[in-house]
């Protein structure tokens, strides 16, 4: 029998306890929902349900956040193994079974008999709203769709039956107003947005498998995007005006403009600076090639997941030629130059 690669659980005094020692941790370490998922080795969705819903959380993701921000475990708390669980919540369930069914399982034969029954008779020819196909507009492929996938891989994911991007619900604010029109324009569907309790996360959701499929068909991949080799698609990368408006998706939700500042003989410099950052080497190398072919000084960083815009001139570019939907970018590099920058330093 193969071994659960399940984690074991650990148990907290109560669901509160369990929420206040994450929060202070994250408060401790002063890090993004998505940096203490990427040290702790779990998925970001999966560590903001563990600080707002009663879902035990593993142990090794609390023993890295208990080192990482030199805070101590509270007390009572207890390693729970998986087996031991699976075994409690089996004998469980098989009681209430037993209680309700007087047997082991119930009769499932009987069952699956009657529901067919049921089928053939009427079932079958009987239409039913809850399984109607809900219809979205099938746009072409321009500038607007090209910065919707960039949006879709760099804060997107897709599942069997709904799309989603989790944005900042502070910083991304009048961002998310626009990627909700984006959508809406392109698909006709109007999303569904959820502001989570404990956290500034804050999720656009569309529910339509049609919709699933047409991302499918246009290079986005159910799952996880990391995985499956995450990349620019190619009837995006073969026309220049495309490739522009995907590459802004992709900065606006996982990049970053900073001002990176240095002090000589008293004299502060400071130059603004763009970054993108992605774990999937497919998409970082597609990224870095494509800012070289529209004509920008572009590197990768040592890490390999990053590519930068050092250049004064080339950012300046980057906005004049690539641009941004994203407002907080635009404040960023508009407070760089009204903060008096001349030849990239300020008195």
């Amino acid at each position: 029998m193969a071994k659960s690669s399940i984690p074991d659980r650990i148990i907290f005094q109560n669901y509160k306890v369990q929420r206040d020692f994450i929060l202070e941790a994250k408060l401790k370490l002063n890090l993004s929902w998505r940096e203490i998922a990427k040290i702790t080795s779990v998925n970001q969705r999966t560590l903001i349900d563990w600080s707002r819903k009663d879902l035990k959380m593993s142990y090794n993701a609390a023993i890295i956040l208990s080192k990482k921000s030199n805070l101590k475990l509270p007390q009572n708390t207890k390693r729970q193994k998986w087996s031991e669980h699976l075994m409690r919540i089996s004998k469980k369930g098989g009681l209430v079974n037993l209680r309700q069914n007087k047997n082991i399982g119930g009769d499932a034969k009987y069952r699956k008999e009657m529901w067919q029954k049921w089928w053939d008779k009427s079932g079958k020819y009987k239409k039913y709203k809850i399984f109607e196909r809900k219809k979205i507009h099938i746009p072409k492929k321009d500038d607007r769709l090209a910065e919707f996938v960039g949006i879709m891989m760099g804060d997107g994911g897709v599942a069997p039956y709904h799309i989603s991007i989790t944005l900042n619900s502070e910083t991304d604010k009048l961002y998310a107003k626009f990627v909700e029109q984006l959508i809406t324009k392109l698909f006709g569907v109007k999303p569904k947005i959820y502001k989570d309790l404990y956290s500034k996360a804050l999720d656009i959701v569309v529910q339509r498998k049609s919709l699933v499929e047409f991302c499918q068909k246009i290079g986005l991949k159910i799952g996880n995007k990391i995985k499956q080799g995450l990349d620019i698609p190619k009837w995006i990368l073969n026309n220049t005006e495309f490739t522009k408006n995907c590459i802004k998706g992709l900065v606006d939700t996982d990049g970053s403009v900073f001002i990176h500042s240095y002090k000589i003989k008293n004299r502060k410099y400071l130059y603004p600076k763009i970054s993108f950052t992605s774990a999937s080497q497919n998409l970082i190398k597609s990224v870095h090639m494509a800012l070289i072919k529209l004509g920008f000084n572009a590197r990768i960083s040592k890490s390999g997941k990053d590519v930068l815009i050092e250049n004064k001139e080339d950012v300046g570019k980057y906005f004049q030629i690539v641009g941004s939907s994203n407002d907080k970018h635009w404040v960023k590099y508009n407070n760089w130059k009204v903060a008096g920058a001349v030849n990239g330093t300020v008195c």
